[in-house]
C-alpha cells in the first residue's frame, strides 16, 4: 500500500488531541491543528469510505500509541484537494494502517500557519461522541 494514490476528493482526518487546536463553540478548527512546526510533516489518517466507529478507534489507537497518551478530543476532517490547494501533498505510509504525512512544509512556523489556516478553514470538526 505504500505511496497509494489518494484522490483529490478523498476524506483525510487529522486526529486533535488538544482543546487548543478547535472551538466547539463555533464548531471551527483552529490553524494550530495543522501546524508542524519544529516538524517537517504533518501526521494524518486517510479515513476516505470508512466507517465513523473505526475512525473513532484509529483516533483511539493512535493516541495510545503516542508516548505521552494523550486524550483524544475529536478530529478534523478535511478532502485531500485542500492540502494540494496549499502547494502540499499526501503521502500515505499505513504505517500504522491508514497512516499518511502532509509533507513539503516550509520551516518557518510563520508560513506554515498561514497555510494551516486555509488548510483549517477548509475542514470540518467532529468532536468524539459523549466527550464534555
Amino acid at each position: 500500500m505504500f505511496g497509494m494514490s489518494i484522490a483529490d476528493t478523498d476524506r483525510l482526518s487529522r486526529f486533535l488531541f488538544s482543546r487548543r487546536w478547535y472551538a466547539p463553540t463555533t464548531g471551527r478548527v483552529k490553524p494550530e491543528a495543522f501546524v508542524p512546526h519544529p516538524h517537517i510533516e504533518l501526521s494524518v489518517s486517510c479515513t476516505e469510505g470508512l466507517d465513523d466507529n473505526l475512525v473513532w478507534q484509529i483516533g483511539r489507537e493512535t493516541a495510545e500509541s503516542r508516548r505521552d497518551k494523550p486524550t483524544l478530543h475529536g478530529r478534523a476532517d478535511l478532502a485531500a484537494q485542500a492540502i494540494r490547494a496549499q502547494q502540499l501533498e499526501v503521502v500515505r505510509d499505513d504505517r500504522p494502517l491508514y497512516h499518511a504525512n502532509i509533507v513539503g512544509w516550509e520551516g518557518e512556523r510563520s508560513a506554515q500557519l498561514s497555510k494551516a489556516q486555509e488548510i483549517a478553514a477548509a475542514s470540518t470538526l467532529a468532536i468524539v461522541p459523549g466527550l464534555k
